[in-house]
């Protein structure tokens, strides 16, 4: 199950809302195919559908930019067999630099994150819902 959050900075007024965590349509590269949108990342899952030991994992999580503290909420897909393996990935719409590999997925790691605007305050998460 996800949560929905908000992000709201000690410092400023940035604030912004995410979702993180697993729902039912992450667990298998059937579903993950009805609503997956990234062309690339599409090919890649019909590929392991095809493969009998194919193991995904995927969820909706929180990257932070290394180099400008810009924060994207989006899904985090990794399908792994014993011939291939296959991770997406994200650029920074702010700087364009790779973003990291792995999101944060639980709001108790986001909440350790500097304010990407000020960069003076931490961020507060607020959780306001539950998600499939």
């Amino acid at each position: 199950m996800g949560v929905a959050a908000t992000l709201s900075c000690t410092n400023c007024e940035y604030s912004q809302h995410v979702f993180v965590g697993i729902g039912f349509r992450c667990l298998d590269l059937r579903s993950i195919l009805e609503w997956y949108k990234p062309e690339e990342g599409r090919e890649q899952i019909k590929a392991f559908m095809r493969e009998e030991d194919a193991h995904v994992v995927c969820y909706k999580g929180v990257y932070a930019c290394e180099h400008c503290g810009y924060l994207l909420n989006e899904v985090y897909l990794h399908i792994e067999s014993h011939t291939q393996s296959y991770t997406n990935h994200y650029d920074c719409p702010r700087c364009h630099t790779m973003m990291l590999e792995q999101p944060f997925q639980r709001e108790v790691e986001i909440d350790c994150l500097n304010c990407p605007e000020c960069e003076g305050g931490k961020l507060d998460v607020s959780c306001y819902m539950d998600w499939d």
